[in-house]
């Protein structure tokens, strides 16, 4: 309607007060906010032809108008359209960089909330696996050699089974935060998968790995975790396998994993040091 109107506007004007009115500049207006609108190029190139057509139409029929008037006021009449217009098509070009500088960035804004939720568990707040693999794959370049820990909860099915699913999810929110509590400087932690955790740590040797080990465990049961003031028991078991440079993540994994399985067979709550690699 706005178009419709100024189309009319300059057409009217221009017959009526001759082309020296300036009246005709109030066309780039239109051509302006025509390319300003979202849609195909063809349709684009299609209006820009019109215009231009139009443009030297309108230039041909009102060389002399049917309203005369002084030289002087012509002048005056034809300054004051030169200049709104241009004031115009630079407001509607400050409206126009604005929407575009305010819609990158929203774009911004949701591709660093995407990223986050693509590399945030949404339940404990921890890495997920890709980002794990990203940041150890960091670590791999500053490090010579760290240590790498798959921890599991203990009997977690038959927690879920005795107290329900939002227990089980306050475990697994509980053992997350005892991890990432006992890591802190010392490395990073992810939620692997379901109620099983891989951490990498800086660990001089078998020894200092079995130590941080150890604390973790006891972060399960000090304090422990209420349920209607019922402490609920949770332990968990962990695997401890060595990087050194030179070998491959995805074995060192392996290796946790089978130590962590190895944990397991001997009673659960305790911890397997893989030695297939000395640090």
């Amino acid at each position: 309607m706005t178009i419709l109107n100024i189309f009319i506007h300059a057409t009217i004007s221009a017959v009526y007060l001759s082309w020296d009115s300036g009246f005709h500049y109030y066309i780039f207006i239109i051509a302006f906010g025509v390319f300003l609108f979202p849609g195909a190029r063809l349709i684009k190139g299609l209006a820009a032809i019109i215009l231009i057509i139009y443009y030297a139409l309108l230039y041909h029929f009102t060389q002399t108008g049917i309203q005369t008037m002084g030289e002087e006021l012509t002048y005056m009449l034809h300054l004051i359209n030169m200049v709104s217009v241009l004031c115009i098509i630079a407001l509607l070009g400050y409206i126009f960089r604005s929407n575009i500088d305010q819609m990158i960035q929203n774009l911004h804004q949701m591709n660093g909330e995407l990223e986050r939720m693509a590399a945030t568990d949404t339940l404990t707040g921890l890495f997920t696996r890709r980002k794990m693999y990203e940041r150890i794959a960091e670590k791999m370049e500053t490090e010579q050699n760290f240590c790498v820990m798959m921890i599991d909860i203990d009997y977690f099915k038959t927690i879920n089974d005795q107290y329900g699913h939002a227990v089980g999810d306050a475990v697994i929110v509980h053992v997350s935060k005892v991890i990432a509590a006992n890591l802190e400087n010392k490395g990073f932690v992810s939620r692997w998968g379901g109620e099983e955790f891989l951490a990498a740590a800086e660990a001089s040797g078998d020894k200092e790995a079995g130590m941080l080990a150890d604390s973790i465990k006891q972060g399960m049961i000090t304090p422990p975790l209420l349920h209607y003031n019922e402490a609920v028991s949770v332990t968990v078991s962990v695997g401890i396998a060595k990087w050194k440079k030179g070998r491959n993540i995805e074995e060192v994994i392996n290796e946790a994993d089978r130590a962590l399985y190895s944990a397991k067979q001997k009673g659960r709550n305790c911890t397997t040091i893989h030695e297939s690699v000395e640090i």
